[in-house]
């Protein structure tokens, strides 16, 4: 009996050191340097990437797609694809969606499970959901603004610190070494996972019943645009398009011009509000709007995406389940009490899993 005692303990001892390394932050990554140089986030090294096939990825070229460096291959074994929506820290409802998609995909696993971004903040289990994701074959996901921003909280952006929203982010900061075993914080293999992340995935492969493929990223996407000329703050945040006709009512009108302006609106909204997040860049004006121009309010891009791609995306909780043409929304609210949701592909089958409570009141 003492005999087992004792490797018991050596086994709960040995997993509490394993545990410690894997918290591990010393502020030294790659993605630490830079920060410290540049005072910016560092933009992933594959800003748009496609996932493609195990059994295609010992070839050099599939079909038209050239494999690059830092595409994302797919598990060697496994049925269809799983996307899904904004998780923010609800681990359970994440591993709790990831077995009931299994059972509804036949008892089979995934080729691949993609997730739409917001990973993290203003749930129970911010990082234990990163470290879930990068640790598990087969995940893989897109940088939401939530994402981007934590990320800046943990490389020392001093703004971002002081916000509540943000203090899962230091918690392992301000814990001795000998209790850094206790709990699951963000480690530096963490910080590079996140750092990371692509704005987009592609997965050429996973085709839609009239042949186009399927994207997925965080936000949205601006119409009648190339993928890698789409803005970053686009991709992260944008919710509405709006479409403001020229003088000749073509509606030609610069991008970058009408986002600055649109955005000094909706700062100058902000200041009246006296909340500078109440606005935070859900409006953007673009260009050849040729959907919007006799509409005077703004309109969810979704509903006027074309495509070439099917996109698949979250960031949107107010709207909930988005299903339009050519686009789909997975964002149900699960940190608000809502859902958490998946779409499994190329079946489009819907699964969800209801959240244990409200995490965050909206």
């Amino acid at each position: 009996m003492g005999a087992r005692i004792s490797s018991t303990l050596l086994a709960f001892e040995g997993s509490k050191a394993a545990q410690a390394s894997a918290n591990q932050r010393t502020r030294q990554t790659q993605a630490d340097l830079y920060f410290m140089k540049h005072k910016c986030v560092p933009a992933p090294p594959t800003k748009h990437a496609v996932l493609h096939r195990f059994s295609d990825s010992n070839n050099a070229t599939v079909g038209n797609n050239i494999i690059q460096p830092g595409d994302l291959v797919s598990n060697e074994v496994g049925s269809g694809v799983l996307i899904i929506g904004d998780i923010h820290g609800c681990v359970d409802e994440f591993r709790a969606l990831l077995k009931k998609a299994v059972e509804e995909n036949n008892n089979n696993p995934f080729e691949a499970v993609v997730l739409v971004g917001d990973l993290v903040n203003k749930g129970p289990a911010s990082a234990e959901v990163v470290r879930v994701a990068r640790l598990t074959p087969g995940i893989f996901a897109v940088r939401g603004n939530h994402d981007e921003g934590s990320l800046a909280a943990a490389l020392g952006d001093e703004e971002r610190r002081k916000k509540k929203k943000y203090q899962w982010v230091m918690d392992g900061e301000n814990i001795e070494n000998e209790c850094i075993s206790d709990g699951i914080y963000l480690s530096d293999d963490d910080i590079m996972w996140m750092s990371d992340l692509p704005y987009t995935i592609r997965i050429p492969w996973i085709l839609q019943e009239d042949g186009t493929e399927v994207t997925v990223v965080h936000a949205g996407l601006v119409p009648n645009m190339p993928l890698e000329q789409q803005a970053v703050d686009i991709m992260l945040t944008v919710r509405e398009l709006i479409g403001i006709p020229s003088d000749n009512e073509v509606g030609n009108i610069d991008l970058v011009d009408a986002r600055k302006h649109q955005q000094q609106q909706q700062q100058q909204l902000a200041r009246e509000l006296g909340d500078s997040d109440q606005t935070s860049k859900c409006m953007y004006q673009f260009d050849n709007a040729e959907a919007l121009v006799n509409e005077s309010e703004p309109q969810p891009w979704a509903r006027i995406w074309r495509g070439p791609q099917h996109v698949v995306f979250g960031h949107d909780a107010r709207r909930g389940l988005q299903q339009c043409e050519h686009a789909t929304g997975l964002d149900t609210g699960c940190v608000y009490g809502g859902s958490l949701t998946g779409i499994i592909l190329p079946r489009r089958k819907l699964v969800s899993v209801a959240a244990a409570k409200e995490y965050c009141p909206r």
